[in-house]
């Protein structure tokens, strides 16, 4: 690599090199081929010095022996560097070459009076071997030079010049401190010989004077940090990349969000932007703003950006966008509903129909308008204010009507025009009209039907569909229906199949309603299960005198199906016997079960509609239904009647 074939063949260029006309053009071409690879190695030069500082700053600074320095330093006084040097001071070259380019023969050698490595020849002809074997692997003209090589802890840095080669034997690798010397030297060698270097033939001797400067080199002093990049280096190289990445991401995602919010502001109308600026945590905004305008806050907080963060600076001015004239004059003129406002070319222009007064008015203030040099009232039509008002009135009125919905209301050609929507449900504008005014022969309506969700519409509806008893009343409250008072189980289903088609409605709440066919229901049972009947001691038959109760309970069982069908209620009926005590229990049960077996045959020819009827012998237990005035154990002998409700709430 130090001797290029190219640079051979042409040599470098010098006086005779330099075109006889001198042409810029023509010194362009001959600089360019250098100019780069220069450009680059200084660049790569600059870098890892700054790399190697850095490096020697976090080795000084986070690392045990670091901080030892440091400490030391503070102790005695001295300064960080020469601690450094007191414990640490080397001097890392031991041998410089100075070697002929073009032909790679040495020119002068200087050592440190360590002699145990090769002779200047051989590390020569290793360099020029080297030189050959890139040359003849990678083409004639590689880009770059061959500047280090290193080999079991040595290195050798070499510096290329345009007609020599300086290189060194370093001891560890080659610091940025090394390398500027050795720049240096060798600049100052082409210049002391220069003329030598061009005429040069093989004869080495004239260079001999070269060894004071090249010692020069060896006197170098290193700190005896190593050059390479340390563990904790690394470490910080690598969180200063993670937080730089992290704050890109952060400016980047506010960049993108204040970019949106001005292109959407510059859009809007009402609003010039001058200027816009922004810092790290901070934005700034100047420009104008008509009194109208959209409040551009309120947009900064729907791009996500903190109010707290933007600064705002508005000057007032007014916009003679169309909107904004028309919303001043409706703001200083005050029309009526029925006129309606066009601006072009600075004329307001008012259609509709207005009370002469307002026109004498409007026509002396429209030139206080920004932006208005006259007003147009050649469509308007003058009409009473009386009407006027009677027509606002009624307007008002319809608003205010639940299931009506204005859409629109003016004048036109004269005449008061209204259309909207309305409800078959809600009252009839007629009768607000006969009740407001004006006369209806005076009006256009057009009035399209459709289905109001207002709660008193949806109430009206629900009564005329699910047609409830006075008993029961309905509210709604959002898509709930519900209904309270007292009705029967008929009403209550039909309803809630009912509701299902009701608009609007996604819930029939009947929790309020009482059933009054459950509640007779409930009430028969009570009563009979409240009645019990007392059998002779030592026969199946009751006691006399009963026959009256026997035939009231037959009334009530009949009265309870009545009420069970109404309800849409099924139930079961079971018979519940008594023995008194005797010695053996498995009588006693059998007995019990032939007292309710007896008092079920009584009862069959009812014909009762209930699911079921069982018998059940309760033995000689003492039934909850006996008289406590009656204590003698044979007066347990009775028997009674248990319902119970097969379904129900």
């Amino acid at each position: 690599m130090f001797a290029d074939p190219t640079k051979e063949r042409n040599p470098a260029p010098g006086p005779s090199a330099v075109p006889a006309d001198g042409s810029q053009h023509d010194w362009t071409q001959v600089l360019r081929p250098h100019i780069a690879p220069l450009l680059g190695m200084a660049l790569r030069d600059t870098f890892r010095a700054a790399l190697f500082a850095f490096n020697r700053f976090v080795v000084c600074t986070l690392t045990p022996r670091g901080l030892t320095w440091r400490i030391e330093a503070l102790r005695t006084g001295a300064s960080l560097r020469e601690v450094l040097r007191k414990h640490n001071a080397v001097r890392p070259v031991d041998r410089v070459f100075f070697i002929h380019r073009a032909t790679g023969i040495l020119l002068c050698e200087v050592n440190a009076g360590k002699r145990n490595g090769s002779d200047g020849d051989t590390v020569s002809g290793m360099l020029t071997a080297l030189r050959d074997f890139v040359r003849d692997s990678f083409g004639p003209e590689p880009e770059g030079e061959l500047r280090t090589i290193e080999v079991s802890g040595v290195t050798v840095c070499v510096e290329p010049g345009p007609h020599a080669v300086l290189a060194g034997v370093v001891r560890g690798t080659a610091t940025p401190e090394v390398r500027t010397v050795f720049r240096t030297v060798l600049a100052k060698l082409h210049t002391d010989f220069s003329k030598r270097l061009e005429a040069f033939a093989g004869e080495t001797a004239p260079f001999a004077d070269a060894a004071p400067m090249m010692e020069t080199c060896l006197q170098i002093e290193s700190l005896g940090l190593d050059s390479r990049v340390a563990a904790p280096t690394w470490a910080v190289l690598c969180a200063a990349a993670v937080s730089a990445t992290a704050a890109c991401q952060h400016w980047v995602k506010w960049d993108i969000r204040w970019r949106s919010f001005l292109s959407e502001l510059r859009q809007e109308p009402g609003i010039v932007i001058l200027s816009a600026s922004r810092s790290w945590n901070e934005f700034r905004l100047q420009g104008l703003r008509d009194p109208l305008a959209l409040d551009p806050m309120i947009q900064a907080e729907n791009h996500g950006l903190d109010p707290e963060r933007v600064s705002m600076t508005w000057q007032l001015y007014y916009a003679l966008s169309t909107p904004f004239v028309v919303e001043r004059a409706r703001e200083l003129l005050a029309p009526p509903p029925t006129v309606s406002f066009s601006f072009r070319n600075g004329i307001l222009h008012a259609r509709g129909s207005a009370p002469t007064a307002w026109r004498t008015t409007a026509g002396e203030l429209a030139h206080s308008i920004q932006g208005v040099t006259s007003l147009d009232m050649s469509e308007l039509v003058a009409v009473d204010s009386a009407r006027i008002e009677q027509w606002d009135s009624y307007v008002a009125a319809l608003r205010a009507e639940p299931g009506i919905i204005v859409i629109s209301a003016g004048t036109k050609d004269g005449r008061f025009t209204i259309s909207g929507l309305r409800d078959p449900l809600a009252i009839a504008p007629e009768s607000i009209l006969r009740e407001t005014g004006p006369a209806d022969a005076d009006i256009d309506s057009d009035w399209r039907p459709f289905v109001s969700l207002d709660p008193q519409i949806q109430v009206t509806r629900a009564k005329l569909v699910l047609a409830p008893p006075p008993t029961v009343s309905l509210s709604v409250d959002g898509t709930v229906l519900t209904a309270r008072g007292r009705t029967t189980s008929s009403w209550i289903a039909g309803a809630t199949s009912a509701a299902r088609h009701l608009p609007g409605i996604t819930l029939f709440d009947t929790d309020a309603v009482e059933d009054t066919d459950l509640t007779l229901f409930m009430s028969v049972k009570d009563q009979i299960e409240e009645m019990s009947f007392d059998y002779l001691v030592g026969t199946p038959s009751l006691w006399p005198g009963q026959k009256t109760k026997m035939d009231r309970l037959n009334a009530k069982l009949k009265e309870l199906d009545t009420a069970a069908h109404a309800a849409n209620r099924k139930y079961a009926i079971e018979v519940v016997g008594h023995s008194n005590p005797l010695s053996d229990s498995a009588t006693e049960a059998a007995q019990s079960e032939e007292i309710a077996r007896r008092f079920l045959d009584s009862l069959r020819g009812l014909s009762l509609d209930a699911a079921s009827i069982a018998i059940r012998g309760m033995g000689s237990e003492t039934s909850p239904l006996r008289d406590p005035s009656r204590a003698s154990p044979e007066h347990n002998r009775i028997v009674y009647l248990r319902i119970v409700p097969m379904n129900g709430k």
